[in-house]
């Protein structure tokens, strides 16, 4: 058996430091191959996030936007069929995938945050989504998530607290692709990566 695994954790923040306005929304996309797609868009109304700032890094690429009078900065990150990592795992049997999302976001708040020069503490996570292919049975789920589905994918969304809770999780099956894909190294972020998801979970943040 192969695992896959996508790193998170939680975040329980203490008041924001007074200078620094930031708001975050996370997306984390198991496609049907296996492969996993990390999306975390940071926006400020201030200089919390600048271009200069929306750097590319080791962990992640980097686009710079100002949307709504917003900066913003989408960090994305690509994870090829089986590459072990921590959060979003994914087991492959002999017919079919099982995954399992555990709301863990500690690595991703140090990562982005040390990109931003700022503390996790400011992220300020307002929700949280998990988006499965359209075709996975979903098995369990905890906190309630919203569910929103269209032709491609399931989208299972946390908000507010639920967003930073730990206990936040879905898991389910996925049958196996019958053409498997390519894998690629680096996930290219196409202008409107973001347009398939309702609007609510990503507010405007095609380009």
């Amino acid at each position: 058996m192969t695992f896959i695994t996508l790193a998170t954790g939680a975040l329980f923040a203490p008041a924001a430091t007074a200078d620094v306005n930031a708001e975050t929304t996370l997306l984390f996309r198991l496609n049907s191959d296996g492969s996993i797609d990390e999306f975390i868009t940071v926006s400020s109304t201030n200089n919390t996030v600048n271009a200069t700032k929306c750097n590319y890094s080791n962990e992640y690429a980097a686009k710079f936007s100002q949307v709504d009078n917003k900066n913003q900065c989408i960090f994305s990150k690509h994870y090829n069929p089986y590459y072990y990592i921590l959060t979003l795992s994914v087991i492959r049997l002999d017919d079919h995938l099982e995954f399992r999302f555990e709301n863990r976001l500690f690595e991703i708040e140090n990562d982005i945050s040390d990109i931003l020069n700022i503390s996790p503490y400011d992220l300020n996570i307002t929700s949280t989504t998990v988006a499965v292919p359209a075709n996975a049975t979903v098995t369990a789920q905890t906190l309630s998530p919203i569910e929103d589905r269209d032709e491609k994918f399931i989208y299972y969304t946390w908000e507010g607290h639920d967003s930073f809770n730990e206990k936040a999780s879905v898991r389910g099956t996925l049958p196996l692709p019958e053409v498997t894909s390519t894998p690629t190294s680096k996930l290219a972020i196409h202008p409107r990566l973001f347009s398939q998801l309702p609007l609510r979970l990503n507010q405007a943040t095609a380009t």
